[in-house]
């Protein structure tokens, strides 16, 4: 009450029950360091509670669901330099979790003192989304630690709590999916994200189940007759998934990665359309938040980039084109000569287009923060 409505109270090492109702936001873990473990002179084998980035990371994955239900979630900082021990795999690893924590973003380093790779992982976190993942293999990993995170991501508007006037478990687990779901731009579409992660010493072979994506349920036939892209973020890598299996084979069906000790990577899983479809970026982790505006007119797409700092990058766009038909790119007002990184070619593209074929392009795009009406857009254009 001291305090007053305007500020903000950050507890650290507070007591957790005893500070739900006044803390607005709550360290839930251990310290982070500079080491996986904690090193001389501390105990090496007490990882649970001394400070290292497993400690940290342990106990974010355990106390994640606490976040906008109780508070904001404070993960502790991500450490960047190369003053450090942790390899480029565990910071990558330590931003993963920290970006699906949905919380606070904190830095601790010299920033100017960084390398420019190290800074563009923290730029890929920027903005956050407030949106918590939720642990898939909680009590199911044979691993110390959860593997998998999951958020949804939408361009549907979340319903809110105040629109029902009932509450039932019909409701209650709509709502429970709220929570967890990244609200996108309009015509961005739905998809499926999850991280997995290999918090073992040693190189491993990860899956995830298609099937825990949550966009193959039981609509899966109607929505899906063209497969699915899968997008790996952090590696930049795009495959063309079937869905031409039956439904027993697809629910067993998985995407597997070859991940290094401590390493994690992002997916993105999203069904394929006869339109043009955006893919991911290497802007942002969720591959969709740092849109503002995706707008399809027949033959002409825009999209427009969310001016909140410069920063440059890429795109990943899908466009069916057919036997005669091309495209025309332009990047902030500029011609861009598009060559294709992948194809795919569909025999059931319907009556009027039986043979459907899908390019997956990846286009520049600059966030200049100049004033001129064309920053930040891509517009495609298909030419006939």
């Amino acid at each position: 009450e001291a305090a007053g409505n305007e500020t903000f109270i950050l507890a650290c090492g507070a007591p957790i029950g005893s500070s739900i109702g006044i803390a607005d936001g709550m360290r839930i873990s251990a310290d982070t360091a500079g080491t996986w473990k904690p090193q001389f002179p501390l105990p090496w084998w007490d990882w649970s509670t001394l400070p290292c980035l497993f400690a940290m990371i342990r106990n974010n994955l355990t106390r994640m669901p606490f976040g906008y239900r109780w508070w904001h979630n404070d993960p502790d900082c991500l450490l960047l330099g190369k003053s450090t021990s942790l390899t480029i795999q565990e910071v990558k690893s330590a931003a993963t979790i920290i970006a699906l924590s949905g919380g606070m973003l904190l830095l601790s380093d010299d920033l100017p003192a960084l390398d420019e790779g190290r800074l563009q992982i923290v730029r890929k976190l920027y903005p956050v989304t407030g949106v918590t993942a939720i642990p898939l293999d909680m009590h199911a990993s044979d691993e110390i630690l959860p593997t998998m995170l999951r958020v949804i991501c939408s361009d549907e508007e979340p319903s809110s709590y105040q629109e029902h006037s009932f509450m039932n478990e019909k409701v209650a687990a709509q709502l429970s999916r709220n929570r967890n779901s990244i609200t996108m731009a309009k015509g961005l579409g739905k998809w499926g994200c999850i991280s997995i992660s290999n918090w073992k010493n040693r190189n491993v072979t990860a899956s995830i189940p298609m099937s825990s994506f949550q966009i193959l349920g039981d609509e899966a036939e109607c929505v899906t007759p063209h497969g699915f892209h899968a997008f790996s973020f952090w590696n930049q890598s795009y495959v063309w998934l079937s869905s031409q299996n039956s439904s027993t084979d697809r629910t067993q069906r998985s995407i597997s990665k070859n991940l290094g000790p401590h390493e994690s990577e992002i997916f993105h899983l999203k069904p394929v359309h006869n339109k043009v479809q955006f893919i991911g970026s290497d802007l942002h982790f969720s591959c969709g938040f740092e849109v503002d505006m995706m707008i399809s007119a027949s033959d002409y797409t825009t999209i427009k980039m969310k001016k909140l700092t410069r920063q440059s990058g890429h795109i990943y766009v899908s466009v069916p084109l057919s036997q005669h038909q091309k495209i025309e790119v332009k990047t902030s007002g500029d011609l861009y000569t598009a060559h294709y990184m992948a194809r795919v070619s569909l025999k059931d593209g319907g009556l009027l287009c039986p043979q459907l074929n899908i390019f997956v392009y990846r286009i520049p795009v600059t966030v200049n923060l100049n004033g001129c009406p064309e920053d930040g857009i891509v517009a495609i254009k298909v030419l006939s």
